[in-house]
């Protein structure tokens, strides 16, 4: 059975579960994908990953998904934008993925320590490079100390609680600094549907 899609003006996949699991792609996701290519189909990709839309084509690709950069967006694209979109120069502490660091280096002023001024506290999983526990001390601190700080969580799902989600919800609960989930559901279908327009 074939799906008609011509009734839609554009199509917007989740990515994980949907087209792959683990390193795998799911069956008829790269045949799903190539069509949508080859009929210049308005679509994109939405995922809860916490890593960058970069390195996700590349996880993809080896799986023999390929799909552009701007049609995948995650939630660590969602963090980014929203980052970049709030403050002119953000001042920012990671205990966030390589990924998000890779995206927003050079476009913000890195905090590395608790005496400094700090915008956001951005938190990815707890295994990442950032996320050492001197690192996460320096976090408590700045939003203990610093109250405008805000806790900006990727992929912190506070209904699973995921390690990214029980990480992020322990910084919330430890200090009540003010809080943004990367993944909130409206903000990622919008920003896939303004991308899917574009293409």
């Amino acid at each position: 059975m074939t799906l008609n899609l011509d009734e839609f003006d554009a199509i917007l996949l989740d990515l994980d579960g949907t087209v792959y699991h683990e390193e795998h792609s799911l069956p008829g996701a790269v045949d799903l994908i190539q069509r949508l290519q080859i009929q210049k189909r308005r679509f994109a990709c939405l995922t809860n990953s916490t890593s960058s839309p970069s390195r996700l084509a590349q996880r993809l690709d080896r799986m023999g998904v390929t799909l552009a950069i701007e049609s995948i967006f995650t939630a660590c694209a969602a963090a980014v934008e929203y980052i970049l979109g709030r403050w002119t120069t953000p001042r920012v502490f990671s205990l966030a993925t390589e990924g998000a660091h890779e995206m927003l280096d050079g476009k913000v002023v890195w905090v590395e320590r608790a005496d400094q001024p700090c915008d956001v506290v951005m938190v990815g999983v707890p295994t990442s490079v950032y996320a050492t526990e001197p690192r996460q001390r320096i976090a408590l601190q700045l939003l203990r100390e610093q109250r405008q700080t805000v806790l900006l969580g990727m992929c912190a799902d506070r209904v699973y609680p995921s390690l990214c989600g029980g990480c992020h919800a322990c910084l919330h609960r430890k200090t009540g600094a003010d809080f943004f989930s990367g993944t909130v559901p409206a903000i990622e279908c919008r920003a896939a549907a303004v991308r899917a327009d574009r293409r």
